[in-house]
C-alpha cells in the first residue's frame, strides 16, 4: 500500500530518476491511476514499465487525457488499439494478460496492444484557445488511500531522460483539509474532462 512506500514531498528529474522512485512503485501497488498531461509519447511508458505491468496484469485500467497537439504516430497507435480491443475476445485477453510483458525493448512500440488489452483508455482535449496544457496525476490504492500529483512533467519521454522536470505530490492520509482539496479539486476536473463536462475543452 502506499503507506508503506517511501515517498518524497517533491520529485525532480535533475535529482531523481522518477520512473524508479516514484511511478513504478506507486502504480505497482495503485488499483487507479488517472493522468492528464500537455504532451504525451508512448516511448514515456518504458519509464516506468515494471509498475504498468503490475497495475496491468491486476486487471486495472488507466486513463489518460492529452493535448490535442499528438504525435501522428503516437496517434496512429491509439487508433490501431481501438480497432484492436473491438477484436479481441475475453479468452484472449485473459491469456494476454498473463503474459503480459512491459520491459523496455518491446513497450516503446506496445501502446496500440496496451489500448486494444484495455489497460489506458485515452482521450484528447481540444481547446477553442490555445492547448490543454494542465499536467496531474490521481492515484489510489486498495485501501482508498490517494496521491495527487501536480507539476511541470509531462508523460513523455524528454519529461523522464532530458528535461528539467519537477513535481509536488499530496498524500491524503497526510493531508491537512487544505491540502486535501487538491486531491478533490484535480479529481473534480479530471472527472469533468473524462466526461465531457469541462467548460471550453
Amino acid at each position: 500500500m502506499f503507506k508503506d512506500l517511501s515517498l518524497q514531498a517533491t520529485y525532480s528529474s535533475y535529482e531523481d530518476n522518477l520512473g524508479d522512485l516514484f511511478y513504478s512503485p506507486v502504480l505497482a501497488q495503485s488499483v487507479r491511476y488517472d493522468r492528464a498531461t500537455a504532451y504525451f509519447s508512448a516511448k514515456a511508458l518504458a519509464n516506468y514499465a515494471k509498475g504498468l505491468e503490475c497495475f496491468a496484469q491486476k486487471g486495472h485500467a488507466m486513463r489518460l487525457i492529452v493535448s490535442a497537439e499528438i504525435d501522428k504516430e503516437d496517434y496512429m497507435q491509439i487508433q490501431d488499439g481501438y480497432a484492436l480491443r473491438g477484436t479481441i475476445t475475453e479468452e484472449l485477453v485473459a491469456r494476454m494478460r498473463e503474459t503480459l510483458s512491459l520491459e523496455e525493448e518491446r513497450n516503446i512500440s506496445n501502446l496500440a496492444y496496451l489500448v486494444g488489452l484495455g489497460v489506458i483508455d485515452i482521450k484528447v482535449a481540444f481547446t477553442p484557445v490555445g492547448i490543454f496544457h494542465d499536467k496531474f496525476g490521481i492515484v489510489e490504492d486498495a485501501e482508498g488511500n490517494i496521491i495527487c500529483f501536480r507539476g511541470s512533467n509531462n508523460e513523455t519521454a524528454a519529461a523522464f531522460e532530458s528535461n528539467y522536470e519537477a513535481f509536488d505530490i499530496t498524500c491524503s492520509w497526510q493531508a491537512s483539509s487544505f491540502d486535501y482539496s487538491k486531491i478533490t479539486k484535480s479529481q473534480q476536473t479530471f472527472e469533468k474532462l473524462w466526461s465531457n463536462q469541462a467548460e471550453n475543452t
